[in-house]
């Protein structure tokens, strides 16, 4: 085999394993604004959402909220409701916006800032 048939092959190798365990989720770190909330007073606020690799965290109003992100943009959240209740949410993240369907029953819509 030459030099340059090993050199090929060892470029075809590194690109294969260059996509093996590594998910790559969409970014939602940054600024949203809350366009629907069963609670009236959360519509038109905004929270910060901080994200490191595919694992989120909300901020004020939203604290103590934290889930991941998948490659496929379906989130999973959960956080503190009124207490004693723990809150779970299930959503998609498409393009500049989010809906959560949470539970106890509550659908929540972000928007991109």
């Amino acid at each position: 085999m030459s030099c340059i048939s090993r050199i090929a092959v060892v470029a075809v190798v590194a690109l294969l394993l260059a996509g093996c365990g590594s998910e790559s989720c969409p970014s939602v770190a940054g600024t949203w604004k809350i366009v629907g909330h069963c609670e009236a007073s959360m519509v038109n606020r905004t929270v910060a959402v901080s994200q490191s690799g595919c694992a989120i965290t909300y901020a004020d109003p939203f604290p103590g909220w934290t889930g991941t992100i998948s490659a496929a943009g379906t989130v999973t959240v959960t956080g503190p409701g009124t207490p004693p209740t723990q809150m779970t949410c299930n959503g998609t993240v498409m393009g500049v916006g989010w809906t959560l369907a949470c539970t106890p029953a509550c659908q929540v819509i972000l928007q991109r800032q």
